[in-house]
């Protein structure tokens, strides 16, 4: 397992540099709005923090993990 996580809305994965071609899952929009969305696993913080810059910049939801800790943090009222 990784210690980072980023889940945000599928259409927005193109806007972010993957630079180690880490894993990245895809999950349907079963949910009750029906929004497709992404979880980018990582272990570099450099590279979490990349993500979560350009998704900061453009107001785009995303909820950010670490679970070495247990921690959870949303951005931007994420809604799937």
């Amino acid at each position: 397992m990784t210690q980072y996580e980023m889940q945000l809305l599928q259409t927005d994965v193109r806007m972010l540099m993957i630079a180690d071609g880490g894993p990245i899952e895809f999950f349907p929009g079963d949910g009750q709005n029906g929004k497709a969305y992404a979880a980018l696993h990582t272990n570099s913080l450099a590279e979490l923090s990349s993500w979560r810059e350009v998704l900061q910049a453009s107001g785009r939801p995303h909820r950010l993990f670490n679970h070495a800790y247990d921690y959870r943090q949303e951005f931007n009222d994420p809604d799937w």
